[in-house]
């Protein structure tokens, strides 16, 4: 059984609960965090970022973005983006 389901279970709480209170937490921790202004052309450019998280949260976001039609990565970036940008 993946842990997102047992860390659900545990609380008695649907599947996708958990990984939306995983989501929430980490957005109202950044609420307070300064906006960040307009995009600029200059630093446009894509660069690679390696992240780590706990393995329920990984099989969540490969399920979402499975789910949306798109690769984890894109799925994650649009994630970051929508969130510093707040759209």
């Amino acid at each position: 059984m993946h842990e997102h389901r047992r860390a659900a279970q545990a609380r008695g709480l649907p599947t996708g609960a958990v990984l939306r209170m995983a989501a929430v937490a980490a957005i109202e921790q950044d609420e307070a965090s300064p906006r960040v202004g307009e995009p600029n052309p200059k630093e446009s450019k894509t660069e690679r970022m390696t992240i780590r998280m706990p393995l329920f949260l990984m099989n969540g976001a490969k399920e979402r973005a499975v789910s949306k039609g798109m690769t984890p990565s894109r799925w994650i970036s649009a994630l970051v983006q929508s969130n510093i940008l707040q759209q």
